[in-house]
C-alpha cells in the first residue's frame, strides 16, 4: 500500500516543498511538563514528510524532529506524554513496510521507535496513542490486519506488543480515534464505518479482553464517528460524529457505559459542519471544532455551556486559519489553543488561541522558512 492522503487534504495547497518549520497541523496540541505546547505536522519538514514541534505560549517555535520514511512519516495525531516526560505518537506512513509506526521522544531528545507495523498488525494511523491504566499505550490502527478493517493494539511497557481486535467490518472498520477508559479498566473507542447500517459504532474491550458493541449509528443521530470518546465528569462519554443527524452535518452526543444515548446537538452548517475533532471539558463546558460550516465555511470553534445552550466561540474565514480538523486543549487559565490544517500567511496552518480576556489570536502561522532543531534536554532544562 502507498501512502494515504488526510482524509478531507485539500489537493494542490502544499506546492512549495520548502516548508522546514512543518505544514498542515491536522492534529490537537499537547502541553509537556515544561508548560509547553507540542504538536505534529502532517507536512514539511526536511524530507516533507511532517515533522513533531515546540511552541512556546509567548510564540518561540522550535522543531524537534523531521520524519524521513525510513522512520515515519505523515504523523496525523497529537502527541502523548508519558508520566517521565517522554513523548509519544503515531504516524499514518512510512517505515519499513510504509505502513506506519509508534515513535517516542525522550526528555533528552533522543527519537526511537515503538513498533514498525506491518499490515497484519494495522497499518495507517491516525489515532493517537494513550496511555492505559496498566502503565501500557493503546491505540487504533484505520487498515490492514486480517480482514483490512483495522486494528486495535497495546503495547507494553517492556516493548511487547499485541492485537487486542481485528475488525471484519460488520462489527465495525476504521477506528480513527483514541481510545478511552472507565475506572474499571474497560477500554471504548469508535469506529468510522460498518455496523449494521455502515455507519460506525462504538465498542469496548474489558480488561479480560472481550469485544463488544455498545451503541450502533443511525444516520438520524449521527453517522461516521471519527474522532474518539472522552469520558466526562458525569460518568457518561461524549463524542462526535462527522455527518448524519438532522442536517446530515454531523452531531455531538452523550453516551452511558450501559449504552443509553442521546444527541447533545445537531450541526446546521451555519453554525459549523463536520466535527472531525473529539470534545473537551472545561470550566465553561464543552468545547470542540468544526471542520466546516461557518460564515466562510471554514470552520468554527463552540461551546456547549452547563445549562446546555450552544454558541460559537470563533468562526474562521481562512486569513486566521481554515478547517480545524483538530479539538481544542485547555490550558491552565481556561485558554484555549488549538490548529487549523489550513489557512494562515501561507495557506499552510495555523496554531490558534482564544483567550477569555482577549478573544482570539493567531499563536504561531506556519510559513516557508528555515526551521531550529534544539534537543529536548535543553528546553526540559534537563
Amino acid at each position: 500500500m502507498g501512502r494515504v492522503a488526510a482524509p478531507g487534504a485539500i489537493a494542490g495547497v502544499c506546492r512549495d516543498f520548502d516548508m522546514a518549520r512543518g505544514a498542515h497541523p491536522y492534529a490537537a496540541v499537547s502541553f509537556g511538563p515544561d508548560g509547553a505546547l507540542y504538536g505534529t505536522t502532517w507536512r514539511g519538514g526536511s524530507a516533507d514528510r511532517g515533522t513533531v514541534f515546540r511552541l512556546g505560549l509567548d510564540g518561540a517555535f522550535r522543531v524537534l524532529h523531521d520524519f524521513d520514511g525510513a522512520h515515519g512519516s505523515n504523523p496525523y495525531a497529537a502527541p502523548a506524554f508519558g508520566p517521565d516526560g517522554t513523548l509519544y505518537g503515531t504516524t499514518v506512513n512510512g517505515g519499513e513496510s510504509d505502513q506506519g509506526t509508534v515513535y517516542r521522544i525522550d526528555s533528552a531528545g533522543r527519537f526511537g521507535i515503538l513498533h514498525d507495523f506491518e499490515r497484519m498488525h494495522g497499518a495507517n494511523h491516525y489515532a493517537p496513542v494513550k496511555l492505559g491504566p496498566d502503565g501500557a499505550l493503546y491505540g487504533a490502527a484505520w487498515t490492514g490486519a486480517h480482514a483490512g478493517h483495522g486494528t486495535v493494539y497495546r503495547i507494553h511497557p517492556d516493548g511487547g506488543f499485541d492485537v487486542l481486535h481485528h475488525f471484519d467490518g460488520t462489527a465495525g472498520a476504521n477506528p480513527y480515534g483514541a481510545p478511552a477508559f472507565a475506572p474499571d479498566g474497560t477500554l471504548y473507542g469508535t469506529a468510522w464505518s460498518g455496523g449494521g447500517l455502515g455507519a460506525g459504532l462504538v465498542y469496548r474491550i474489558d480488561p479480560g479482553g472481550r469485544f463488544g458493541v455498545v451503541h450502533t449509528f443511525d444516520l438520524k443521530r449521527g453517522a461516521s464517528p471519527y474522532a474518539g470518546l472522552v469520558a466526562g465528569p458525569d460518568g457518561a462519554f461524549y463524542g462526535t460524529t462527522v455527518g448524519g443527524g438532522r442536517s446530515n452535518a454531523g452531531t455531538i452526543y452523550r453516551l452511558l457505559p450501559d449504552g443509553r444515548f442521546g444527541v447533545l446537538h445537531h450541526f446546521d452548517g451555519k453554525e459549523g459542519a463536520q466535527p472531525f475533532a473529539a470534545v473537551a471539558f472545561g470550566k465553561g463546558g464543552l468545547y470542540g471544532t468544526t471542520r466546516g460550516g461557518g460564515r466562510a465555511g471554514a470552520g468554527t470553534v463552540y461551546r456547549i455551556g452547563p445549562d446546555g445552550r450552544f454558541g460559537i466561540l470563533h468562526e474562521f474565514d481562512g486569513a486566521q486559519g481554515a478547517y480545524p480538523y483538530a479539538g481544542i486543549t485547555l490550558g491552565p487559565d481556561d485558554t484555549l489553543y488549538g490548529t487549523t490544517a489550513n489557512g494562515g500567511g501561507s495557506s499552510i496552518g495555523t496554531v490558534y488561541r482564544i483567550d477569555p480576556a482577549n478573544g482570539f489570536s493567531v499563536l504561531h502561522d506556519f510559513e516557508r522558512s528555515p526551521g531550529i532543531y534544539p534537543g529536548l534536554a535543553a528546553i526540559f532544562g534537563l
